[in-house]
C-alpha cells in the first residue's frame, strides 16, 4: 500500500488525494465558464449558484473552501486585489452581473449614497446592491 500511495501521489504518508475536482482548471476559467457575456456594455450574468439576494457564488477551489460572490471575484481577476474594508458595488444595480466595466469600489457609506441618488432606498430598509 505505501508503494501504491508513493507512485500515486509521490508520497507514501498520504491517506487519500485531496479534491481533484477542478485539478488543472484556474477560479478564472470556471468563473467566466458560467458568465454569459455580451456587449461591453451590457450585463454579463452569472449562471451558476446564486443566493437569496441573487448574487452569483464561486468556490475559491478546495475542500471547505467558501463560496466568495462571483462579482467580487470577477473584479479581482480582472482589476486585482480588492482593498480591506472596501465593498464591489454594481454600476447596474443587476446582483448576478459580473461585467468587471459594471463594478466599482466603494464603502458601505458609498453604497448608501449610491442606493439613496438611485431611489432604490425603500423605507426602513438598508439592503443594498454590493457584498
Amino acid at each position: 500500500m505505501h508503494a501504491k500511495r508513493l507512485r500515486r501521489y509521490g508520497d507514501a504518508s498520504v491517506v487519500k488525494k485531496l479534491s481533484s475536482r477542478h485539478h488543472g482548471v484556474t477560479l478564472s476559467d470556471r468563473l467566466w465558464a458560467r458568465v454569459v457575456r455580451g456587449a461591453p456594455d451590457a450585463c454579463w450574468e452569472w449562471q451558476g449558484a446564486t443566493d437569496k439576494d441573487g448574487y452569483g457564488r464561486i468556490g475559491r477551489g478546495g475542500r471547505g473552501a467558501p463560496n466568495n460572490p462571483a462579482h467580487r471575484v470577477a473584479f479581482e481577476i480582472s482589476r486585482g486585489p480588492i482593498p480591506y474594508g472596501l465593498l464591489v458595488c454594481h454600476h447596474c444595480d443587476n446582483p448576478p452581473c459580473c461585467n468587471p466595466a459594471h463594478l466599482f469600489l466603494g464603502t458601505h457609506q458609498d453604497n448608501q449614497a449610491d442606493k439613496v441618488a438611485k431611489g432604490r432606498q425603500a423605507r426602513g430598509s438598508t439592503a443594498g446592491r454590493c457584498s
